[in-house]
């Protein structure tokens, strides 16, 4: 973490100098415009999410995600690829994990799980009346519920256990959530290592396995 925002840091630095704008004009901007500004914007959204997030929060959450019975994971639109990928980090490491976008199916899990289940959800603004719903259900049903989400007032938020906070990026692109959805595969993969943290060697052991009968399949398909 602390190389990463030594890098950031110089990398933000070096786009100040040169005075880049963060907004991407598509009639009058080339291509190297375009490539320099998007990457801008990326390493900006990190740094500013490196600065606000809380260690002491994540901690926690990969606390409450090892000693659940299952991890049941909700995201819908950008948010639900970012949660299929945490979905499937976590099964590398023999965790229980359930992805789903559908609010119907996640009703259902949330309604058969155990008292030491955990609901992670992956969400933007917090304010999308599906992630609403998931969120009071679980809440309603006893079941901690841990929230990935940007950094202002939502009801999802407030009605959640553990706020994992991102910046919320000004940008006249932050609508279709580039930069948004990069800060939280970062903080996906953060939280990841810590639940590895904490499994300790089995972790690595589980991923060793994972990737070598995965190369056998390769292998035999030849």
């Amino acid at each position: 973490i602390k190389e990463l925002k030594v890098e950031l840091a110089k990398e933000l630095h070096t786009l100040e100098k040169e005075n880049i704008s963060r907004v991407i004009d598509l009639e009058r901007d080339n291509h190297k415009d375009i490539f320099d500004k998007v990457f801008k914007n990326t390493i900006q959204a990190l740094y500013n999410t490196e600065k606000i997030v809380s260690r002491d929060v994540m901690k926690e959450a990969a606390h409450l995600i090892l000693q659940a019975g299952n991890t049941f994971i909700y995201g819908v639109g950008d948010s639900a690829n970012v949660g299929q990928d945490m979905e499937q980090k976590l099964h590398r490491v023999n965790v229980n994990a359930f992805f789903t976008a559908d609010k119907y199916l996640c009703f259902t899990r949330l309604s058969n799980a155990a008292e030491n289940d955990v609901l992670f959800v992956i969400t933007l603004s917090g304010k999308t009346t599906e992630v609403i719903e998931v969120v009071k259900k679980a809440k309603s049903l006893g079941i901690k519920t841990v929230i990935l989400t940007q950094n202002h007032a939502s009801i999802a938020k407030r009605h959640s256990d553990l706020a994992i906070e991102i910046t919320e990026e000004e940008t006249n692109i932050q609508y279709m959530n580039m930069t948004s959805r990069i800060a939280q595969l970062v903080i996906c993969d953060v939280l990841f290592f810590y639940v590895c943290r904490e499994l300790g060697t089995s972790a690595y052991d589980n991923i060793i396995k994972t990737y070598e009968h995965f190369q056998e399949k390769v292998q035999m398909s030849f």
